[in-house]
């Protein structure tokens, strides 16, 4: 009869080769901060226009601060900001 022995380090070899390997790297706290900003963005670019009004609109303002229903202010014409931002955030998107 013979008796086997195995080296610690084939068989630390052999049982980590037997572990699934992950298809996602682990979550710590700089990816999920990552996905949180990614995912803010991507919704934004997606639901932002569908929330303001239109961006070409021109006002009878003028460069106006934030405040009084504009949330960024305005342009030298009297154009929202936020309007702006929110389209071409969705403009810039590789989904479209």
């Amino acid at each position: 009869m013979t008796s086997t022995t195995q080296d610690p380090d084939i068989a630390a070899a052999a049982a980590r080769s037997t572990r699934p390997k992950r298809a996602f790297p682990p979550m710590t706290p700089k990816l999920a901060a990552g996905l949180i900003i990614a995912g803010s963005i991507t919704a934004f670019g997606l639901f932002g226009p569908m929330l303001v009004g239109d961006p070409s609109t021109v006002n009878n303002i003028g460069l106006s601060g934030p405040g009084d229903g504009y949330l960024l202010g305005t342009t030298q014409t009297g154009q929202d900001v936020f309007a702006q931002l929110a389209y071409a955030t969705r403009g810039s998107s590789p989904s479209d």
